[in-house]
């Protein structure tokens, strides 16, 4: 009788784990069944969804655990601690160069040099992530735009809008700081300009191919947003040029759009102060009334219109600016009617096309001269473009402003974005701000009269618009998509109409005359205004 001997039982365990591994590499599917996920015949040696496609039938001996190795995780945090380090040496390298260092070194980044610090930090980042994303350890495929220096740029994708205006680096290979600051300025153009139009697309372009503007390193590029508006604030603070007003601009926007109103209030006060200390909100035309001591001018003097028309849309942007602080916060208003005289913006469609003409000037309200009681038809120097005027006196008859009606077919969206905007702040100024007895009924007459003629003014500015640029909810016309600055205006225009009405429709308990006042009229009012606001939103 044979006894089992622990030989015995060893060789059977290794039969039987033989077995087991055979029978477990034959329950594999092959790599393109499961690459495609489909149930494979496991057919030997061409299962049946190979044979009908004509792919190589490939059986992997043992099955690859997922997941990443051992020691990956400790050898990914090894290297960003290296790139860590470097972009760190690059930073304080940079930051230690003074600023006329930094403009000689613009022509060494535009020449066969690009292979700057940052683009060997981006190098090796490109060629290091791929073995850490790849379980298996396979060197993948390295972008080409990364990995090594080529004359040939990213092509957009076709699902997106091409700017017809495209960067061109011909003297140098694309490095990775010049390729994100191509795709920062492409998106900006596609989703930020329209809504704060006061860049000329072609003479920015322009000046950032031939190296006028500083083209940063890449490692400031993909820095935190922290530290980039503070290195934007600082250098727009330490220098009054037009570029500074609207690198703060799109800071305050940025702030206001985030949520964060308070920082963009100090970046605001500056800039209504900024743009009067660079002559930005005078119109400098011929005029027989000069002042005999005339003030310093920082801004170099130029008669290129199309420049002319930028540094007036960067006027108006602090404008509209300023209004919005004022109405938001109940704040008085910096720029004043005794600061501005200036034309409107044009047509955004002629300013790309620089095709020269002459715009009508906006009346600024004089808020001295509009206290309750006073007509408020003598407190601006011009006649407002889109009002009534038969009644119009201007209070400076030298300016030669004349009160006919006034030329709108040059002005675009913007203009009328502006004229809401001022709307809105007359509301808030010559209405909501004025001090008011409610116990001297002459001084609520007055009250009440001032209401009756702003509202008045409301009405006419909307029915008073030219067809293409009345508003649509109702898709009563074939509108494509209406101007970003066309759907402001009519959403200010809207809220301004509600700020009016609101004390009317919802008076306070306390007032003694309430049950006298057209609450149902303006209750409707400001129901029917908030419904265009959410129709203009929302088909817009």
């Amino acid at each position: 009788m044979p006894s089992d001997t622990p030989d015995d039982h060893q060789g059977d365990s290794n039969e039987q784990g033989a077995k087991e591994s055979v029978s477990a590499a034959d329950s594999l599917a092959c790599n393109n069944c499961r690459k495609s996920k489909l149930r494979c015949s496991r057919d030997r040696p061409t299962c049946l969804h190979c044979r009908k496609t004509g792919h190589d039938c490939i059986y992997e001996t043992k099955r690859i655990k997922p997941g990443l190795k051992s020691g990956a995780v400790e050898n990914l945090h090894r290297r960003l601690d290296n790139l860590e380090r470097r972009l760190d040496k690059q930073a304080v390298a940079h930051t230690s160069q003074t600023p006329c260092s930094q403009d000689k070194a613009i022509a060494a980044r535009s020449g066969t040099t690009s292979g700057s610090a940052a683009y060997d930090v981006l190098a090796i980042l490109a060629k290091e992530l791929p073995k850490l994303l790849d379980p298996q350890g396979r060197q993948t495929a390295t972008p080409a735009s990364v990995s090594e220096p080529s004359n040939k740029r990213r092509r957009p994708d076709d699902s997106q809008e091409t700017p017809p205006d495209n960067l061109h680096f011909d003297d140098a290979p694309v490095s990775p700081g010049l390729q994100l600051l191509e795709d920062i300025i492409s998106a900006y153009f596609r989703n930020i300009h329209p809504w704060i139009p006061m860049m000329h697309k072609a003479r920015f372009l322009h000046k950032v191919s031939s190296n006028v503007l500083f083209v940063p390193p890449a490692a400031e590029l993909v820095s935190t947003l922290a530290t980039r508006r503070e290195r934007v604030v600082h250098a727009a603070m330490d220098c009054l040029s037009v570029e500074s007003l609207q690198a703060l601009i799109i800071l305050a926007f940025d702030d206001i759009g985030n949520g964060r109103s308070t920082q963009a209030w100090s970046l605001i006060a500056s800039l209504t102060r900024t743009v009067e200390y660079a002559q930005l909100a005078q119109e400098h035309e011929a005029d027989a009334n000069r002042p005999l001591c005339r003030p310093y001018t920082p801004l170099p003097s130029t008669e290129n219109w199309t420049e002319l028309e930028e540094r007036r849309r960067v006027f108006w942007i602090v404008f509209m600016l300023d209004r919005y602080s004022s109405v938001t916060m109940g704040w008085n208003t910096s720029l004043t009617s005794d600061d501005v005289y200036r034309r409107l913006p044009c047509d955004g469609h002629l300013w790309r096309m620089q095709t020269p003409v002459r715009t009508p000037y906006l009346g600024i309200w004089d808020r001295s001269r509009g206290r309750i009681g006073n007509p408020i038809q003598y407190v601006s120097r011009c006649a407002s473009p889109s009002q009534e005027v038969s009644d119009f006196k201007p209070r400076d008859q030298n300016r030669g402003v004349s009160s006919v009606a006034t030329d709108m077919s040059t002005v675009g969206a913007m203009a009328y974005n502006i004229e809401a905007t001022e709307s809105m702040s007359r509301v808030m100024s010559y209405f909501l701000q004025q001090k008011l007895n409610i116990n001297d009924p002459s001084d609520i007459n007055a009250w009440l009269t001032r209401f009756k003629v702003l509202d008045l003014r409301l009405v006419h500015w909307k029915m008073l618009l030219p067809q293409r640029w009345k508003a649509n909810p109702n898709l009563t016309r074939h509108v494509p998509l209406m101007d970003p600055n066309l759907t402001t205006a009519h959403i200010t225009h809207n809220a301004s109409t509600i700020l009016l009405h609101q004390l009317i429709a919802y008076p306070p308990l306390h007032w003694a005359f309430c049950h006298k006042l057209p609450s149902s009229c303006s209750a409707e009012a400001c129901y029917s205004t908030g419904i265009e606001i959410a129709d203009s939103a929302t088909s817009n």
